[in-house]
């Protein structure tokens, strides 16, 4: 019985991480279309934002590509926004 309270700690660890992160991920992916199509947003997106935040982010989208991976839901769309992402945050110099 230990056993399985240990086991489903776990399980909820993990389902806590995997929610965070693609929570993350895809904010990042909002931030980066908002900075995309609105440049003059850019200064307050870096006010705002603190520092690791996008370095954060970016890790984020490393995780979520391995979840995506290992479960065998990965998909071209999700890959190419996080790409597309980390295209505009390396353009703006946000990573």
């Amino acid at each position: 019985e230990d056993e399985q309270q240990q086991l489903g700690k776990m399980v909820n660890k993990a389902d806590a991480h995997v929610k965070g992160c693609m929570t993350v991920a895809y904010c990042a992916i909002m931030v980066a279309k908002l900075i995309q199509a609105n440049q003059f947003i850019l200064d307050d997106v870096r006010e705002y934002l603190a520092d690791g935040a996008i370095k954060y982010s970016i890790q984020c989208f490393d995780e979520v590509d391995n979840i995506l991976k290992l479960s065998g839901k990965e998909d071209d769309v999700s890959a190419q926004y996080m790409k597309e992402a980390r295209a505009i945050f390396a353009t703006n110099n946000l990573n």
